[in-house]
């Protein structure tokens, strides 16, 4: 901490704290606490505005034409995620919901739920759009890895349309007849539109540069105090 020396009548020189060092260095502190703002993690979504697609897979609940759809993700460090954005289209029947989940991978498979629920905060509609749903709970900080999104209707009446990506890039895509088990994985398919938010576990490293400004900062703040106090 930055001290100010002065001389007192008896010759001696007394240390004295800065009030303004201590300000500063407390502001510095709380900026330092404030939570990070969700990111995007994983995203096949194109940047900026764009037209939704009108073709994509089927996620039906029927149990005659029963199909759960995986699309993988990878996550390139440990993260809680926050939500999921999904572009998706309303297809048929009276449920304009969609259920949604996080499973892990095994040998570039569906292997078993990791968050069993992701919470839809809106209906799906008959015009393409971004569906989020929530991730909650301890069950959404995960570890580094491969993963993969699964779509599901539980509704027996409804078909919910996931619509592919912007550019149709392709990929790894996974079908179940069978619920969130079973998965038959199609390599070299069309991925679908979707983007995973949340933040890293681990504080990001600033930069050379803001650790700079900040030293000249606190330079000039203490500089400040000193000519304040010798006044």
């Amino acid at each position: 901490m930055h001290s100010i020396e002065s001389k007192n009548r008896n010759g001696r020189y007394t240390v004295k704290k800065s009030p303004i060092v201590v300000s500063a260095l407390s502001l510095l502190c709380a900026l330092a606490a404030l939570p990070a703002s969700a990111d995007s993690l994983y995203s096949t979504l194109p940047p900026g505005s764009f037209t939704y697609q009108s073709t994509g897979w089927s996620v039906n609940g029927d149990p005659s034409h029963l199909q759960a759809t995986a699309m993988p993700f990878s996550l390139s460090s440990a993260a809680n995620v926050s939500d999921a954005q999904v572009e998706l289209t309303f297809g048929s029947g009276v449920d304009d919901t969609m259920e949604l989940a996080i499973e892990s991978d095994n040998g570039g498979a569906p292997s078993g739920i990791v968050v069993d629920t992701l919470q839809e905060t809106g209906t799906i509609t008959w015009n393409p759009g971004l569906n989020t749903f929530d991730c909650s709970g301890a069950s959404c900080s995960l570890v580094a890895g491969s993963y993969w999104l699964v779509a599901y209707e539980l509704d027996t009446s409804a078909s919910i349309g996931w619509n592919f990506s912007y550019n149709q890039a392709l990929g790894n895509v996974a079908f179940s007849t069978s619920g969130l088990s079973g998965f038959t994985v199609t390599p070299n398919d069309t991925q679908a539109a979707f983007q995973i938010d949340g933040t890293p576990s681990v504080a990001a490293t600033p930069e050379p540069g803001s650790f700079f400004l900040l030293g000249s900062g606190m330079a000039g703040v203490a500089l400040l105090g000193m000519r304040k106090a010798l006044v």
